[in-house]
């Protein structure tokens, strides 16, 4: 299993520590296996698995909540959501806090959590992704 290693700046927060806007307050990287598609492009890998195409594509969520858990389960559900089978490799996440100006106009500090990783479709999922783009195309 190949390892991914990334530098990433993340910042020690002190408990007593005011989390400053934009601030990164996580970031998370896992492992891939060999031969994982470089993230980015539209269709990155085309494989057969005996009888079963299968294409690996990009995936991503964002979520925005008041707090980063709530933040951290809605961009995983965005992502389940583009990728129907959830087999996800290579997933990143970064959450950071943002000021955002609520209804009555006041700003309050809101979390931003964004997932992102390859997703591998097959099968039945497949073809109904790729009827999906050619009805797109029309």
């Amino acid at each position: 299993m190949a390892l991914i290693l990334a530098w990433l700046f993340v910042p020690e927060v002190a408990q007593d520590d005011v989390l400053r806007p934009n601030r990164i307050v996580s970031a998370t990287i896992r492992t891939l296996p060999p031969a994982a598609p470089a993230a980015g492009s539209r269709l990155q890998h085309v494989e057969k698995a005996s009888t079963q195409t299968c294409e690996v594509i990009a995936a991503q969520g964002a979520h925005v909540a008041s707090t980063v858990e709530d933040a951290r389960s809605g961009a995983a559900e965005d992502v389940r959501d583009v990728c129907p089978s959830s087999e996800l490799t290579q997933v990143l996440e970064k959450c950071a806090e943002q000021p955002i100006q609520n209804a009555g106009g006041v700003m309050e500090m809101q979390y931003r959590c964004v997932q992102s990783g390859n997703c591998r479709i097959c099968g039945d999922d497949l073809a109904r992704r790729k009827e999906v783009l050619d009805e797109r195309e029309k």
